[in-house]
């Protein structure tokens, strides 16, 4: 009874992956494709980070260029999500839109964070969600920046 456990785990291994190998790369594509993480699809316009006049704090601002492939988003609110390392990696801050926008066939949005003073070198991810932000919908878009840089798309 074993071994027919595991001829019959075989077969359909088998059947599984001969089946993988002979699908066409054309269809392979369109199954990747159409991932949710696909519909939008982010580039840099630009990034600064610089001190707020109090001193007190710097901010982060990373403003994004986005086209949306897939049609059904246009109109919808959506979300956009900025999360900010440190240089070894540790998560510092996350912010997003409290309510969402409104998707257009492509735009620009801005995202601006204040962080500590003491902050001088910061990797921000960009990532437009659905509106309940449990989703991605885009490319992750990563800027390496230092205080006092401005950085252009």
């Amino acid at each position: 009874m074993f071994f027919r456990k595991i001829l019959l785990f075989t077969v359909v291994i088998t059947c599984v992956v001969l089946d993988l190998t002979i699908l066409p790369s054309a269809l392979l594509h369109n199954i990747f494709a159409e991932t949710p993480a696909n519909q939008v699809f982010l580039t840099l316009n630009n990034a600064h980070f610089a001190s707020m006049t109090s001193n007190e704090a710097h901010q982060i601002k990373v403003r994004v260029n986005y086209t949306v492939s897939d049609p059904s988003i246009v109109n919808q609110t959506i979300n956009a999500l900025m999360r900010v390392y440190t240089l070894n990696g540790t998560l510092i801050k996350t912010s997003s839109f409290k309510g969402g926008f409104t998707a257009n066939s492509s735009g620009t949005e801005s995202l601006a964070t204040n962080l500590d003073n003491r902050v001088q070198n910061v990797t921000a991810v960009v990532q437009f969600t659905n509106a309940d932000k449990t989703m991605p919908i885009s490319n992750e878009l990563k800027v390496k920046i230092n205080f006092g840089q401005t950085i252009r798309g």
